[in-house]
């Protein structure tokens, strides 16, 4: 019946420390999960510079926005 016990105590120390670290070193992921999906910045190219420029003004809106989140009206508003 020792046996048992200082088993069940072991696997419960490790099943600590597993949480312990995976939760510890999530939290670096999540602060780049959250950066990863941002846009930005934005690159015009194809017309000429005054074009490109108003173009790039224009679309400065959805800077820092995530892409997941930005509707296609919106994007269709500024063709």
């Amino acid at each position: 019946m020792l046996q048992l016990i200082d088993r069940k105590n072991r696997v419960f120390l490790y099943f600590v420390i597993l949480i312990l670290l995976s939760s510890i070193n999530n939290k670096n992921f999540l602060n780049d999960k959250r950066s990863f999906l941002l846009i930005n910045n934005i690159n015009v190219t194809g017309l000429s510079n005054e074009e490109n420029i108003k173009v790039a003004k224009s679309l400065s809106s959805f800077l820092n926005k995530n892409i997941f989140f930005i509707n296609k009206e919106d994007i269709k508003k500024f063709y």
